[in-house]
């Protein structure tokens, strides 16, 4: 019987040897649409970590269908329907695919060191930052803890260089090469989330300034696209909030509920990197927190 991937509220978890058997698009010349294959990108991250010997493991590798008209994330094709099956994990073509591999040197109970791959139609991201453990809230802490081959973050152009998946590569390599001097600026962040003074009142000031930032953005007011987090996840964020005010009593607690919403099966994957990257910007802010 085939092997067959399963779409739940438009997201299937799946293993790194089922993206390999998904079907590959490619140009006319035979080259992938996205420069490289999702799966082969991963299969070169990997292999850096493992250089670098950081101790990579795949951790989840997601799939999301979206409403793109021309390209959407999920193509299911009828004549490999008929070869494999309905379903089969070999008829389906995925276009936005978003990873996480964990880094695991100098890792804690509390804390993991995680790279994320965003790849989708728009072009690819990846991120590096640390992962929290108890709830999965993927962290990334700073500009330089981003990397983009399209333009993401802002108005800004990029460079006909900064669009080739080599630039994409040189970038990881600089992460991996100095991964225990970023750690350490990454901690030095989360100790001062953790020991600034936090009152309740101070959450409530963090929603205000989303709110306003939400509607600079969509109002064009700013050349910056990106915000920290949208109406229906500031609503959520506020939810817990409420449910769990007594058990958050500094802004890495705070952080933690307005993170739990970028993540893909709340988040548009195009955006969970930008909108992390926003968030910390915000917080750091609010604490006066810079490098």
């Amino acid at each position: 019987m085939a092997e067959t991937i399963n779409f739940v509220n438009n997201i299937a978890i799946l293993t790194i040897e089922q993206l390999r058997q998904t079907y590959h698009e490619n140009h006319l010349d035979g080259s992938p649409v996205g420069g490289i294959y999702h799966f082969q990108l991963i299969d070169d991250v990997m292999d850096r970590a493992q250089a670098y010997n950081l101790v990579p493991v795949i951790t989840e590798i997601f799939a999301a269908s979206n409403r793109d008209k021309y390209r959407p994330g999920v193509t299911t094709l009828p004549q490999l329907e008929k070869e494999f099956g309905e379903g089969s994990v070999e008829s389906h073509l995925l276009r936005r695919v978003y990873t996480t591999i964990e880094l695991h040197k100098n890792s804690t109970d509390e804390l993991v060191t995680t790279l994320c791959i965003a790849y989708h139609q728009k072009g690819i991201q990846m991120g590096i930052g640390p992962m929290v453990r108890i709830c999965k809230n993927q962290t990334i802490l700073g500009y330089q803890d981003v990397v983009s081959n399209y333009s993401c973050w802002g108005k800004e152009k990029l460079k006909k260089e900064q669009r080739d998946i080599p630039y994409l590569l040189k970038q990881v390599d600089e992460w991996f090469s100095h991964f225990d001097e970023d750690s350490e600026r990454r901690i030095e962040f989360i100790e001062k989330c953790k020991d600034t003074t936090f009152l309740h009142d101070s959450f409530y000031q963090l929603v205000g300034r989303m709110v306003e930032q939400r509607v600079i953005v969509d109002a064009s007011f700013s050349d910056t696209t990106i915000y920290a987090l949208n109406n229906t996840q500031i609503n959520k964020s506020v939810e817990i909030f409420l449910r769990e005010k007594e058990s958050v009593h500094t802004y890495w607690d705070a952080y933690n509920i307005f993170n739990r919403q970028l993540k893909p099966d709340g988040a548009d994957i195009p955006t969970i990197l930008p909108q992390s990257l926003a968030l910390h910007d915000m917080i750091a802010a609010q604490i006066g927190f810079s490098i």
